[in-house]
């Protein structure tokens, strides 16, 4: 089982949220060690399958397009993946999927990403790598059709 980590997310940001969105949880998927250090996501993946996942995202009842924003800064290599759900039932990996690539030469880069649905969401789980090494996360944040932030971690 992965490590619970409990954040605060925020609604600031362009255009009104959605929905309030108080409190969300970051689970550390397998092979994933999380640290958090002030605004930085810290994973230590050991395998080729890392991650976070975040299984609570279901009431936050907001309406899609939506885009997952985030600087990510890499030791690691592959690319990176993002899974979604639309269906309360239906558990990652399965639902909708989508790869993007990732710069891994230990500098920051930004990374946007387009969730394109209308549907609300019910689980996302965001692989910032396929290999071992340490990844940093900052800036994570989901965005609603009218670009307001819906979720954000830390």
């Amino acid at each position: 089982t992965g490590k619970r980590v409990k954040e605060g997310a925020s609604s600031k940001g362009k255009g009104k949220a959605k929905a309030k969105a108080s409190v969300s949880q970051i689970r550390a998927r397998k092979d994933t060690k999380l640290k958090v250090e002030g605004k930085v996501l810290i994973l230590d993946c050991t395998g080729d399958d890392s991650g976070l996942a975040f299984n609570t995202l279901s009431k936050m009842g907001a309406v899609g397009p939506y885009t997952l924003s985030f600087r990510v800064k890499s030791a690691a290599s592959g690319d990176g993946e993002i899974f979604w759900t639309l269906d309360p039932k239906e558990v990652l990996p399965k639902g909708e999927h989508q790869t993007f690539a990732v710069v891994h030469d230990g500098e920051w880069h930004d990374i946007t990403l387009s969730i394109p649905t209308e549907s609300a969401l019910f689980a996302l789980r965001l692989d910032p790598c396929s290999a071992p090494g340490e990844v940093s996360i900052e800036g994570l944040r989901l965005l609603d059709a009218k670009s307001g932030v819906v979720l954000s971690w830390p």
